[in-house]
């Protein structure tokens, strides 16, 4: 922290008061009217010789503890004023009909007495002949059908002197009993800074702040000088321990808050303050804390979101998002979004492991987080539910269907359809694809993309049937050959051999029970269940993929033999064939 805050808080400390014990102690105060001492003192105008001060409606002034507002009255066209009487040779106040005088006192201070020094006391009402008694904090009084003048007012008040219990830090504040008045020290080494800012309709201020100990809101303050987000806080303040929806409140104590010896001042060099990572079960042990919750459901979980701070473009995330926020938590749940600079309000996420809810209106420019484990070099079935070029590979769409040679010997149907799949530049929403990451990663944040509603697109082809070589009828017409999308995660039938899935080591297989159960945001394929499959990709080194060679094959389908890429039989035996990947009885089989 600079230099001359560091001087600042020696020279608080070296004035600072011990506070301590109660005591009550009675006061009376005058408002006088009359004269021009005491006009000035009230921070009244002394009105020109002939002429008059108006008192605005809601005005006020202030004697010691005691305030007095004045209420216009809302059937006469004159306001209340200053007048010289020049009988009396003084000056006195106008109270029209309809109009009020309120005396009002702080929480640790009762009125006890009232006595006024006018004349038409008669039509004063609320007083009787001018005198008031009894135990309030606010008392009113009202002129009824002509004008009061009144030349000054006594009001007589206790005063208690609170108790105040000295605290270190934000964490020792959180621990007294609520209702406590304290007298809060921030140490310049617990680096208390202020979080987010609002200023209330009655000019006070909401601050949020957090020390290295904890947070807390320190709630209808009235600071020396306008708070900003990353100030830092140091010095002396006194209030009092409150609770305000669970979060833990630092409230003025009537009379005795202000922050005459709390400096609050800019950071220079320090590092700026950083919103804290925390999973949503950790919510209740920040409260009042600037923090960034990851992959709250919205609608599921208990969380709502409130625009407490007036962001403009402002937009509540929609229902079954799942989302991802920096916010105040403002405790039972509530969220106040809160960023910084053009840091985004939310980011919604698409996760693997969990179902994916499309948006009912489209919202453009948001950014989306990718939870999807990718492995550079490696194909993988791909979904988005959203458009983007922003992909670093290769991406391959399914184009068509192609004859594929037979993968077994004379004498069998176990027959192929090659699945031709060629480079595009970009990924459609809803459209399934191969991609081939350039580099590994577990997620990946899309900066500013269009979500909308979006519907799943199955890309589906059939043959047009032809004569096998050796007499055997081949792939049908109605034997579709189907990519399938998938945008939430999905169970397939184990039994069903129509399935057919990619495994990670690029090949693909039947679905059985080991391989059945498909992450979000990938894609399957469907083809007749007594035949096989290859994929064939246009332009794309290392691009044929093996075909069906999973041991979960149906027995009866399996190869018997060995095979190369092409589904070419191989005469020569295991032993004298030279290197290479080939398909051993049903079974992918690299020799070396």
């Amino acid at each position: 922290m600079k230099k001359t805050l560091l001087l600042l808080i020696a020279s608080v400390l070296a004035t600072l008061t011990c506070l301590a014990g109660t005591s009550v102690t009675t006061h009376t105060v005058t408002f006088d009217f009359s004269t021009v001492d005491g006009l000035t003192a009230l921070g009244i105008a002394v009105p020109p010789s002939g002429g008059r001060t108006y008192l605005n409606d809601n005005a006020t002034c202030t004697a010691a503890d005691v305030t007095l507002t004045n209420t216009n009255s809302t059937t006469s066209t004159y306001q209340n004023s200053i007048y010289y009487y020049s009988g009396q040779q003084c000056y006195e106040l106008y109270l029209n009909s309809g109009s009020s005088l309120t005396f009002s006192v702080p929480g640790n201070c009762t009125i006890t007495g009232i006595s006024f020094n006018a004349s038409n006391l008669t039509y004063l009402n609320g007083a009787t002949n001018g005198n008031w008694v009894g135990s309030q904090q606010s008392v009113s009084f009202s002129a009824t059908s002509k004008t009061v003048y009144v030349f000054s007012v006594d009001v007589t008040y206790t005063k208690a002197d609170i108790q105040l219990t000295q605290v270190t830090g934000i964490s020792n504040f959180k621990n007294v009993t609520p209702g406590t008045a304290v007298r809060l020290y921030l140490p310049d080494e617990l680096n208390a800074r202020v979080l987010a800012v609002k200023t209330n309709a009655d000019g006070t201020t909401d601050a949020f702040v957090r020390d290295n100990t904890g947070a807390m809101l320190m709630k209808g303050i009235s600071p020396n000088r306008n708070m900003a987000h990353d100030q830092h806080l140091a010095g002396w303040i006194n209030g009092q321990y409150a609770e305000n929806n669970g979060l833990p409140c630092f409230v003025p104590a009537n009379g005795l808050t202000n922050t005459t010896e709390l400096v609050i001042a800019d950071p220079v060099t320090e590092t700026a303050t950083q919103p804290v990572g925390i999973s949503p079960n950790q919510y209740d042990n920040h409260l009042a804390d600037w923090v960034t919750i990851n992959g709250i459901a919205v609608s599921d979980d208990d969380f709502s979101f409130v625009n407490n701070f007036n962001l403009t473009g402002f937009t509540t995330p929609y229902d079954g998002a799942i989302v991802d926020v920096t916010a105040i938590a403002a405790g039972n749940g509530v969220l106040y979004p809160f960023n910084i600079g053009q840091s985004p309000m939310f980011t919604y996420v698409v996760d693997e492991t969990r179902p994916f809810t499309a948006p009912t209106s489209t919202l453009i420019g948001v950014p989306v987080r990718l939870i999807r484990t990718f492995t550079a070099g490696e194909w993988t079935p791909f979904t988005l539910p959203f458009s983007t070029s922003d992909f670093d590979g290769d991406i391959m769409a399914y184009m068509t269907l192609q004859y594929g040679p037979p993968m077994t010997d004379a004498g069998t149907t176990y027959e192929a359809g090659n699945m031709l799949f060629t480079p595009v530049g970009k990924i459609e929403a809803g459209v399934p694809y191969l991609v081939r990451s350039s580099e590994s990663f577990d997620e990946k944040t899309f900066s500013s993309v269009t979500l909308a509603p979006v519907s799943l697109t199955t890309v589906s082809h059939t043959p047009t049937p032809v004569a096998h070589t050796r007499g055997i009828d081949r792939i049908s017409s109605d034997d579709a050959y189907s990519f399938v999308p998938v945008l939430s995660p999905v169970t397939l039938d184990a039994n069903d051999k129509t399935y057919k899935v990619m495994l990670s080591n690029g090949t693909i297989a039947w679905v059985d029970n080991t391989n059945n159960q498909l992450p979000a945001t990938s894609a399957y394929f469907v083809t007749p269940a007594n035949q096989g499959m290859r994929i064939v990709m246009q332009g794309i080194v290392d691009g044929i993929i093996t075909g069906i060679d999973d041991v979960t094959a149906p027995v009866a389908n399996r190869m018997p033999g060995i095979y190369n890429m092409m589904g070419v039989k191989m005469q020569l035996d295991w032993e004298q064939l030279p290197p290479g990947i080939y398909i051993v009885n049903g079974r992918k089989t690299i020799k070396r």
